[in-house]
C-alpha cells in the first residue's frame, strides 16, 4: 500500500466473505481461502465501516466520533487494520 495517498482509499469488503457477529467480537470466512479469521472488536468497527464509500480518513473521523478520540489518533490504527485485513484478503482497496 502506497503511504502517500492512503489516507485517500476507500477499502471495501472482499465479495464473498461471510461476516459473523461473536458478541462484540467477529469471525469473517473467507471461502476463497477456505480459511476463517477472528477478529476484535475494533477491528469489527473498521471492518463494517469499509463499505469502498468511506476513505481512511473518513472511517478514522466515524470511528472518532463514536469512541470520542481525534481522527488523527486513530489513522495509523485504521491503516494497520486495513493493512492487515487485505494481506488476509478479506478487503479491497
Amino acid at each position: 500500500m502506497d503511504t502517500s495517498q492512503t489516507t485517500e482509499i476507500h477499502p471495501r469488503q472482499q465479495m464473498g466473505v461471510k461476516a459473523y457477529d461473536l458478541w462484540d467480537e467477529m469471525v469473517l470466512y473467507s471461502p476463497v481461502h477456505n480459511m476463517a479469521f477472528s477478529i476484535n472488536s475494533s477491528a469489527k468497527v473498521i471492518w463494517e465501516l469499509c463499505d469502498g464509500k468511506r476513505t481512511l480518513s473518513e472511517i478514522s473521523q466515524e470511528l472518532g466520533q463514536r469512541f470520542n478520540s481525534s481522527e488523527i489518533e486513530l489513522l495509523s490504527d485504521v491503516k494497520a487494520t486495513v493493512i492487515k485485513l487485505r494481506q488476509l484478503g478479506l478487503l479491497e482497496l
